[in-house]
């Protein structure tokens, strides 16, 4: 699974042996195409950004500037949970110019540890460039 791999090479399992601090949040963009995927993202210091070798798999991802539509919701990110946030943001934004283009893809960003029980604050993204 990409996560564990992802929290492995930050937890030092990587060429350098070096530990990675965690950062929040916690991304997964989701593509809606017909082939749906997802891609896990964490934010790195810079010192950290460099191409990763030895990380089986993993990629720095750099982002250009964008404009944003931010829906925040509470609780665990679940499936049906998800979807109905993601239907709550295309609603919200009906009427604005925003409305015009629906994005190919939404990223769910997480802010709090698996072990947080109470109060998490979780995130839907629509980036628009």
């Amino acid at each position: 699974m990409v996560i564990f791999r992802l929290f492995d090479y930050a937890r030092g399992n990587n060429n350098e042996h070096k530990k990675i601090k965690l950062t929040a949040p916690v991304t997964s963009e989701v593509s809606v195409s017909d082939e749906s995927s997802v891609v896990v993202s964490f934010f790195v210091p810079k010192e950290n950004q460099n191409d990763p070798t030895g990380a089986n798999g993993l990629t720095v991802q750099r982002w250009n500037a964008s404009s944003v539509a931010v829906r925040q919701f509470g609780g665990f990110v679940k499936n049906p949970k998800v979807e109905k946030e993601v239907d709550l943001l295309k609603a919200s934004l009906v009427g604005t110019k925003w409305s015009a283009t629906t994005p190919k893809s939404y990223i769910v960003a997480q802010y709090d540890p698996p072990f947080t029980l109470f109060d998490r604050v979780n995130e839907i993204w629509f980036l628009y460039e």
